[in-house]
């Protein structure tokens, strides 16, 4: 099982240090998919407040439009169009610790959200790397100053680019106690593109990111709908309550995502006798890479190890950000 590998010093270091304003806006690179990574960024972050035992944030879609690729005016001068923060900090080619606007002298991405109703606390942390998009085994709740898994037994697995980007971010304390802190939106983006030189460092084919918290905003943009599970098939057969199952079968289902201005289904677990445990026989989990608004799982189970009798197989379903559905399945065992 493949670990985080330690990052090079010089790169922690930059989402720290105070650089100049560059006044450089236009920067075309090659955009990630548009919306699997940043929203598994969120997922890390929410995964992270749940270990803690804090409320989740919720996607606010305006926010992640900003964080993403979406034009930023300046307030003085409407002509003036920043580029959305992903791609901006990509087209200044570094990280700009006071968050500033480059076209605008005086204001940052946080002073000019008041603009737009977000008036209460507002936070914005970055980030950049050049990992790849291979999933690999992510662990919640390490200490600050971890640099790999921490063996934590709540972990789940995710793209590396995503993982080491919330990783880096929990390894600061500046920016852990923002994506901890007292907010109930956020708003990710994510960018590639260029390469990034740090402390005699090159990184190939980098990947910025930037999310945005609020704890205010208009209600328009949050996404409010849970998905559906529909279509249940068990061994072939649709589902009916007590139906009658062998030690091996297979489950199949469709979980589907209309809520808010861009619903995407994002992953799906499930497992059996209200023992959400991933060492336990029946559980089973999976995340989607480039489904849109629906997606089809088909997954196996092998009981074997459990005795005869009524079971309750419980499948969860979520949406782009922590929106989900639960739905039970009651099946009869015979051994």
């Amino acid at each position: 099982m493949r670990q985080l590998r330690r990052l090079p010093i010089p790169l922690v270091l930059a989402l720290l240090v105070v650089v100049p304003n560059v006044g450089a806006t236009s920067f075309a690179g090659t955009s990630m998919p548009r919306d699997f990574v940043r929203e598994e960024t969120m997922r890390l972050i929410n995964l992270e407040r749940a270990y803690k035992g804090t409320y989740l944030v919720k996607l606010d879609t305006f926010l992640a439009s900003k964080a993403q690729d979406s034009s930023i005016p300046c307030p003085n001068d409407h002509s003036k169009l920043n580029q959305g923060r992903a791609v901006s900090v990509a087209a200044q080619n570094t990280i700009p610790a006071p968050h500033p606007l480059p076209l605008c002298k005086t204001y940052t991405v946080l002073s000019v959200l008041p603009y737009w109703n977000y008036s209460g606390y507002r936070a914005e942390i970055l980030a950049v790397d050049n990992q790849d998009m291979s999933r690999v085994r992510y662990d919640v709740g390490c200490p600050i100053g971890s640099q790999l898994t921490c063996g934590h037994s709540s972990y789940t697995y995710a793209p590396f680019t995503a993982a080491q980007a919330v990783r880096m971010w929990m390894n600061s304390s500046t920016h852990r106690a923002k994506m901890l802190g007292d907010y109930v939106r956020v708003g990710c983006g994510a960018y590639q593109g260029g390469n990034a030189v740090y402390g005699g460092y090159t990184y190939v084919g980098t990947r910025w990111y930037s999310c945005i918290f609020a704890n205010t905003g208009p209600t328009s943009y949050k996404d409010t709908l849970a998905p559906t599970v529909s279509g249940v098939l068990v061994n072939g057969a649709p589902y009916v309550a007590g139906m009658a199952v062998r030690s091996t079968f297979t489950v199949r289902f469709t979980l589907a995502d209309s809520g808010g201005n861009d619903p995407r289904v994002s992953d799906w677990w499930a497992y059996m006798d209200a023992n959400d445990a991933r060492d336990r026989a029946g559980f089973r989990e999976g995340a989607f890479d480039a489904a849109g608004r629906s997606a089809v799982v088909t997954f196996g189970e092998d009981l074997t190890s459990l005795s005869g009798g009524l079971h309750t197989l419980t499948v969860v379903g979520r949406g782009m950000d922590t929106r989900q559905v639960t739905s039970s399945l009651s099946l009869l065992l015979v051994k």
